[in-house]
């Protein structure tokens, strides 16, 4: 399989002239991208399941997320080569996927990114509603390669309804990279945009800061203070990310402190929303807003009942009268 490998260097800043100010932080970001290829290439070379968990177990904890995400784009691109595929992606969600299947969904559109394929036509054959992570794979693989084109031109593909908001996520996410988590810039970046798809790319900067962190204290209150009016959409990705990392047991103080400072709430607490709302979901299959896009804003809503965003709240609206 080696005609499908992917050499390191093509997740280094270098290559795709991101930019960073921080030395240990640009480390950090392109270590992700290298536990993600080690996970690429394991479901590549292993010639079993188990044989892909052992290698994929040697990865340090805070990092595994991340090889994992690699492995499942791998294991979608052989389902796709002929003589090879034996849905090996399903049996990976089923098995030893299966803690990660949010990280997993998102490496499915890693994989249909560099696959001969229309993305928003295979995207279908996804779960229903975790599908749309796969449009969010798709829409962080493009801005990270094709950041050009994606990000300094805020381009969003004409894909229908609400597929073109979950690849905004999927940028969104791409920016903590492409600037290196500066708040400044991503808010730059993130304007670009056009507006209706601000949020979205809030969420995705969520997300991130959350889930892949490498930043303190200061930089992620920055960020909080950056958003301006999305910032309930900016702790709604803070929230996917705390129940990605509790599912997976894979947390550490990075992820404790972003999200305690975007959601108000420690991890546990963060996740347990996301199982909450979660409860009762209408199955919706509207191209426009469709069961994840109402869990999410399920999600939004409980956070505006946050004792700090109510007391946020009451400050701006204190604020406003003077």
């Amino acid at each position: 399989m080696k005609l499908f490998g992917v050499n390191k260097s093509q997740a280094t800043f270098k290559k795709r002239k991101f930019t960073c100010d921080d030395k240990k932080l640009q480390d950090h970001l392109e270590q992700i991208g290298f536990y993600f290829l080690d996970g690429y290439h394991f479901a590549l070379t292993s010639e079993s399941h188990e044989e892909l968990k052992l290698k994929l177990e040697t990865i340090p904890d805070f990092y595994k997320g991340f090889s994992y995400e690699g492995a499942a784009m791998g294991l979608t691109i052989m389902e796709y080569v002929p003589f090879i595929g034996n849905g090996s992606f399903s049996k990976f969600l089923d098995g030893i996927g299966s803690v990660h299947n949010y990280m997993s969904f998102v490496g499915a559109g890693w994989a249909l990114s560099r696959l001969p394929v229309k993305v928003s036509k295979h995207v279908h054959r996804y779960d229903n509603l975790l599908k749309y992570l796969v449009l969010d794979g798709h829409g962080f693989h493009e801005a990270f390669f094709n950041t050009d084109k994606i990000v300094r031109r805020g381009h969003i593909p004409n894909y229908p309804g609400y597929q073109k908001c979950a690849f905004a996520q999927g940028a969104g996410r791409a920016l903590w990279f492409v600037f290196g988590a500066n708040p400044e810039q991503i808010k730059d970046g993130i304007n670009k945009f056009p507006e209706k798809f601000h949020p979205d790319l809030w969420s995705g900067v969520g997300l991130a800061a959350t889930y892949a962190s490498g930043v303190g204290e200061t930089v992620i209150r920055d960020l909080k203070s950056i958003a301006n009016g999305n910032g309930q959409h900016l702790a709604q990705g803070a929230v996917f990310a705390a129940k990605a990392r509790r599912k997976a047991g894979l947390i550490d103080e990075r992820n404790e402190m972003a999200c305690s400072i975007l959601t108000g709430m420690p991890v546990f607490e963060a996740a347990q929303i996301a199982d909450d709302t979660l409860t009762d979901l209408p199955v919706v299959n509207s191209t426009e807003r469709p069961s994840y896009e109402i869990w999410r804003s399920r999600i939004r809503y409980r956070i505006s009942e946050q004792p700090e965003t109510q007391l946020t709240k009451k400050n701006q609206n204190e604020k406003a009268i003077l």
